[in-house]
């Protein structure tokens, strides 16, 4: 007699073929998803939060200057930072407060004008202490300098789809 035992000579059942396709399958679709939700969270919230937007006093314009204007530029948008915050987040809540009074169900046109107009006086507020920052900046910057930075700052509403202009 042999002694072969029921156990060696049964074959080792193996996972399937398929089984491996899909769970690659599945690893792949995964990845996809998470670089694309991690490359949309780097790409809005690198940076945002300059007076301008975002981004350009981090990873553009900033970065191309000298040492010693960047940090004379950094110090002129420190001073101004505590007094624009403020008057910036109050327009951001008027807007809000535009969406609220469009989310009814019925529209109040007295409402809705009166909020309108509340925002564009607030965002008017914030553009006007904006303005003296920038005059600061540009004494500080040189021409070629001045240059670059109009050039990122009309570039900047451009970025967006759905914020060109048709018309150029």
């Amino acid at each position: 007699m042999s002694n072969v035992t029921p156990d060696s000579t049964a074959a080792k059942r193996r996972t399937p073929r398929w089984i491996w396709v899909l769970l690659i399958g599945s690893l792949a679709l995964n990845l996809l998803i998470v670089g694309a939700i991690g490359g949309s969270w780097a790409r809005y919230h690198r940076g945002w939060g300059g007076p301008w937007g975002g981004g350009w006093h981090r990873y553009g314009f900033m970065r191309s200057l000298p040492d010693d204007r960047r940090d004379r530029v950094r110090v002129i948008m420190k001073q101004h930072r505590e007094t624009l915050r403020p008057l910036r987040r109050e327009a951001h809540g008027a807007w809000r407060g535009v969406i609220e009074v469009l989310k009814a169900d019925e529209i109040d046109k007295a409402k809705l004008e009166q909020a309108i107009a509340s925002a564009h006086e607030a965002e008017t507020a914030a553009r006007k202490r904006l303005v003296p920052m920038i005059l600061e900046v540009a004494a500080v910057l040189t021409p070629e300098e001045r240059r670059q930075f109009i050039k990122r700052f009309e570039r900047r509403g451009k970025r967006r789809w759905w914020r060109r202009r048709h018309d150029d």
